[in-house]
């Protein structure tokens, strides 16, 4: 990476067996706008350091054809210097670190603060309004089928799950985004 580039640093996260995870992404690389208050960062790169499998780093890029986030490029390094074997990179669950970086890479747009990738996706409060307004409820729905979409997951299963709904209140909710034009398709 360049040095005069500005790059920002996410905070070590853990994942899985509290194992320290680093994101960083160029602060001033150009951004796809996914919904009217989201945008996602079009490329991170993510190390992991787990004794067991060694040093892990991947390359995670939107792809335009399939309209989610991908792993393009997985390095896998022996951190005691010995060989790279077949068991270790069995180890290495690709789609979970994209799934662990795709949350850092999205900025939300805040009345207080702005675009800003800090802080939670799917805030408590907007939960709370979302069990007591129904627009608030299908703004939420658009933003988690989104975000479930991004990182190839079930999207319509996790607004179900998020929002503590039925399946078909789920699907009721994603068409009504769609009818507002918050969701393609």
């Amino acid at each position: 990476m360049c040095e005069n580039r500005k790059m920002r640093r996410g905070e070590e996260i853990t994942w899985l067996e509290d194992i320290p995870v680093l994101i960083s992404w160029d602060e001033d690389a150009p951004r796809l706008q996914v919904t009217p208050a989201l945008q996602l960062t079009l490329s991170a790169e993510v190390v992991v350091t787990d004794p067991p499998v060694g040093q892990v780093e991947v390359l995670i890029e939107y792809d335009e054809h399939l309209e989610r986030l991908v792993a393009r490029r997985v390095s896998v390094s022996s951190m005691s210097g010995d060989e790279v074997t077949g068991t270790m990179l069995r180890a290495v669950r690709v789609h979970e670190l994209v799934e662990t970086a795709a949350p850092t890479m999205l900025y939300r747009m805040s009345e207080v603060d702005g675009w800003s990738n800090h802080g939670a996706l799917f805030p408590d409060d907007e939960l709370d309004a979302a069990k007591t307004s129904a627009t608030a409820r299908i703004e939420l729905a658009a933003r988690i089928y989104t975000v479930s979409r991004l990182i190839n997951q079930r999207p319509v299963k996790n607004v179900a799950d998020y929002l503590e709904v039925s399946t078909s209140t789920a699907t009721r909710l994603v068409a009504e985004a769609r009818k507002r034009g918050w969701l393609d398709g």
